[in-house]
């Protein structure tokens, strides 16, 4: 009997394979009774595929797991999050942490096969167990290529009520920008904003000795910054680095 792909231990078995076979190192197990056979490699979306199909229909993947496929600046957490409708019983996995959640249709997407919590969720997910700098940073990040909008997140967050982190998620989501292009310079801007300083301005271009470049710089009158008035990415302007812009790498 031949093997797919991905089998599991009860097909492995029926096709003649011993306990020991199994432990060798042509067959990995990727999940709760699920193997691959080592001559299929996967990724790490095939890899959440697989696992997916040991899951009952409802179940999306959440938290950093899902802020990791929408391209968030995350590593890929060692038990994958998901999340279910609540249920008497849940799925008692090694690797996998269960959350409970009532999600409506917009709040799951599906994110090229894989069912994943949207990003105003994910955001709002996160805002109970990340700190507001690196909350911010994951908001830029879903916010720079399109997953999340202003206006989508709002709506998300007037929705809900007495949910854990949506006064964090309140407070940061009016900081976000998609000007930002990496963790590191979200993360500098939501000090300067929280700072005495001046706010920041994203993405703003300087001249030095003929050539530009792109940097954040920080406005001597706060104004046209990235800080909290504003949620759009700010408009490249040009600056002389002699004038009276400060500019910050």
């Amino acid at each position: 009997m031949d093997l797919p792909p991905t089998y599991t231990l009860a097909t492995a078995r029926d096709a003649g394979l011993t306990r020991s076979q199994l432990r060798g190192g042509r067959h990995v197990p990727i999940s709760h009774d699920l193997v691959v056979r080592l001559d299929a490699a996967i990724d790490v979306r095939e890899r959440l595929a697989v696992s997916a199909t040991a899951l009952p229909p409802d179940a999306a993947y959440s938290h950093t797991t899902a802020a990791h496929l929408l391209g968030a600046h995350v590593d890929l957490p060692a038990r994958s999050h998901v999340v279910l409708t609540p249920r008497r019983v849940l799925p008692q996995r090694a690797d996998l942490v269960v959350h409970t959640r009532r999600l409506g249709p917009p709040d799951v997407v599906d994110l090229d096969g894989l069912r994943v919590t949207s990003a105003e969720q994910t955001f709002l997910d996160l805002a109970a167990v990340l700190p507001p700098a690196e909350l911010v940073a994951v908001g830029d990040a879903l916010l720079r290529p399109g997953h999340l909008t202003a206006a989508d997140l709002a709506a998300r967050l007037d929705r809900v009520e007495r949910v854990r982190g949506v006064v964090r998620a309140r407070e940061c989501a009016p900081l976000l920008v998609a000007g930002a292009m990496t963790r590191p310079e979200s993360l500098m801007r939501y000090w300067l904003v929280e700072s005495p300083l001046p706010d920041p301005r994203c993405r703003c271009r300087s001249w030095t000795a003929g050539a530009s470049s792109w940097r954040t710089a920080t406005s001597p009158t706060g104004a046209g910054g990235c800080g909290r008035s504003t949620r759009a990415a700010s408009t490249p302007s040009t600056t002389s680095s002699a004038g009276t812009w400060t500019a910050t790498r």
